[in-house]
């Protein structure tokens, strides 16, 4: 996104408010999914029937409009305020003004953010500290953890913020779904009973920087084969668990499988979409007592 832009020129007086606005503001919430229309929309510089909130009995007047009110199905859910490369926007008077804009009735939104071109921060009505804090010139480095508080979907659900992204999804995105794909050496952190033919282990995967979750669908004779390869003891206790409500066996990390399958179809989950990999052979697996792997959870 910003691999041709010179941050230097932040340093001239001629960049200002108006520049952060269009050379950086602008493309990340295009790139976030943001637009002038439709269920992720962008109001630009919404005014106030009545500039003021209460806070007691005084009227606190609020002397900026945030240049950005997003909205998420029709519902506001964060307002963005662009300032010069000079400003402060951590704890300062700007951050204080919009928050004031952010709690107003006409508004009402959890999360304010400002952005000076040299930083982006986001903050939460309900909380002291910010609670996303990315330098811009690392943005694309760290989009990962940018879009895990600044999606739509995340600022209109916050409970959702922490998940890791979806393997199979991201791999669809990328155009690399096709054929069988081979998995080595995944630590397998919890295998359950779905149905009769279904049973689903997950896991968890780096691809560079960014962590994904991974879900494998086994049919009843791929998992049989995967427990076992595992010796006999773990296998006997993961087939008793499996038999038993709430037919789950937690792994903890400790079976170590190599698999090959192909991507399956979007399915909707709890909270997310997910592809799982349809498991077509299991190319080895065994069992360290010495892994220590806590099942994921969203944080």
């Amino acid at each position: 996104m910003f691999e041709d832009f010179d941050f230097s020129a932040l340093d001239s007086g001629e960049f200002k408010e108006d520049s952060v606005r269009e050379e950086i503001i602008a493309p990340i919430l295009k790139k976030l999914g943001f637009m002038a229309y439709g269920g992720n929309r962008i109001q630009r510089s919404k005014n106030l029937i009545h500039p003021y909130v209460m806070i007691g009995s005084k009227k606190h007047k609020i002397h900026i409009v945030p240049d950005y009110t997003l909205y998420v199905d029709d519902e506001p859910v964060a307002v963005i305020e662009a300032k010069g490369p000079a400003q402060p926007i951590l704890l300062s008077e700007h951050v204080e003004q919009t928050y004031s804009y952010a709690i107003h009735p006409d508004v009402r939104v959890d999360y304010y953010g400002l952005c000076n071109g040299r930083e982006w921060i986001l903050y939460d009505v309900a909380r002291w500290e910010p609670v996303l804090r990315i330098s811009v010139p690392d943005i694309d480095k760290q989009w990962g953890i940018f879009e895990q508080k600044m999606l739509p979907k995340f600022l209109k659900n916050p409970q959702l913020q922490g998940f890791m992204p979806d393997l199979g999804l991201a791999m669809k995105k990328m155009g690399l779904l096709a054929g069988v794909q081979h998995f080595p050496l995944h630590n397998l952190q919890v295998l359950m009973k779905a149905d009769d033919n279904l049973y689903v282990a997950n896991a968890t995967t780096a691809i560079g920087e960014t962590e994904y979750f991974v879900t494998f669908d086994f049919s009843e004779e791929k998992c049989q084969k995967l427990v076992s390869m595992l010796p006999e003891e773990v296998a006997e206790a993961i087939r008793s668990a499996l038999r038993r409500a709430p037919f789950q066996a937690i792994l903890d990390g400790r079976v170590i499988a190599s698999v090959t399958g192909a991507f399956g179809e979007v399915t909707p989950g709890a909270y997310e979409e997910f592809i799982p990999l349809v498991v077509s052979d299991i190319m080895s697996a065994k069992y360290d007592p010495s892994v220590e792997m806590r099942p994921y959870e969203p944080s």
